[in-house]
């Protein structure tokens, strides 16, 4: 009985340990969208002329 509580303690342990891991990836993560989001929106209520393009224009020859 006692192996087996001391197992289960251990179980838990360790559950709990790769929970707090998930838990601070998950946070890494909703700042990373939360920055994107911001990104997007602020290019998407741009005025046209604000916005650069992400290579420079060709010019017609």
């Amino acid at each position: 009985m006692t192996e087996s509580l001391t197992s289960a303690q251990q179980s838990v342990a360790k559950l709990q340990q790769q929970c707090a891991v998930a838990a601070e990836s998950k946070r890494q993560t909703d700042d990373k969208l939360r920055q994107l989001s911001q990104f997007l929106n602020q290019a998407l209520n741009s005025p046209p002329s604000a916005v650069r393009p992400a290579s420079p224009a060709s010019t017609p020859s």
